[in-house]
């Protein structure tokens, strides 16, 4: 009774937009400056508080609600992408998860399409993630649904790399923009022995030998950055460079003259890694 209550308040939160997006920063390492933001999904429970989106996103997914919740942040990001104040050329990229029922939904690039024509967002500041763990089943399909998104001025990320079985052969096979180091590379990657800080530099060739972009994650420590910067990373995302923050937060860093961000992380949201579990999307 009490998941099945749970799930009628979901659905009714979705509906009336009763959710919240946070927008963690993704900066460049070696001048500070902010190159995006990825827009993570939180739900503040009017009796039970906030509740964790490792608990209520499988719920939206197996409820068959995760296309409305994913909907939703997409067309809040977007328009909060949007807002933001831009200093010459394109402005600061939005990056929004999709789930695996999102990305096989024959209506997500109508979905795209409308939160990109109602927000007024240019097309190329948007960028969709996807996990490895959603191309177990094959990517043939993946493909195609991808190649439909790119043709719309978006680009492709692929997050948690480095953690799927068949690594390799998805920057051949998918049409991606760039590459999520997974934070299980980065963390106490300055303790940590010779054969790893080599692979990151491995990553770091394979990306700019297929003209991608790299995002190293779940940056905690000033010394794990040096290390990456040491190695060719050139951009970053954690709790060491920003955690989570409501997006007028972000706006007004962006603001700021110049818009640099401090290598200390402002105090916000509970320690906690912001992807939620394995495969869960919008976290």
């Amino acid at each position: 009774l009490d998941r099945l209550e749970l799930v009628e308040d979901l659905r009714q939160a979705i509906d009336a937009g009763g959710l919240q997006v946070a927008y963690q920063p993704i900066v460049e390492l070696g001048s500070r400056r902010l190159r995006g933001a990825e827009a993570l999904v939180r739900w503040d429970h009017p009796r039970l508080g906030a509740i964790s989106p490792e608990h209520f996103v499988p719920l939206a997914e197996g409820a068959g609600l995760i296309r409305g919740l994913g909907r939703l942040v997409l067309e809040v990001a977007c328009a909060q992408a949007a807002s933001w104040p831009v200093t010459g050329g394109v402005g600061p990229e939005i990056h929004v998860n999709l789930s695996a029922a999102e990305l096989m939904d024959p209506g997500l690039r109508r979905d795209v399409v409308a939160a990109l024509t109602s927000s007024g967002l240019d097309p190329r500041r948007l960028v969709l993630e996807l996990t490895e763990s959603m191309l177990v089943g094959g990517v043939g399909p993946v493909t195609k649904r991808l190649e439909s998104l790119k043709s719309l001025g978006a680009k492709i990320s692929l997050d948690d790399f480095g953690t799927g079985y068949s690594s390799l052969s998805y920057l051949v096979r998918l049409p991606v923009d760039e590459i999520k180091l997974d934070r299980s590379f980065v963390q106490d990657i300055h303790l940590a022995g010779r054969r790893r800080r080599a692979l990151v530099g491995v990553v770091v060739h394979l990306a700019e030998t297929f003209a991608l972009d790299l995002v190293a994650e779940g940056i905690e420590r000033p010394e794990e950055l040096e290390v990456l910067a040491e190695e060719g990373c050139t951009l970053g995302q954690g709790y060491l460079l920003g955690r989570p923050m409501p997006g007028e937060a972000l706006a007004e860093m962006l603001g700021a003259q110049p818009p640099l961000f401090p290598i200390v992380a402002p105090r916000g949201e509970p320690r906690r890694h912001p992807k939620g579990r394995k495969g869960s999307t919008l976290v």
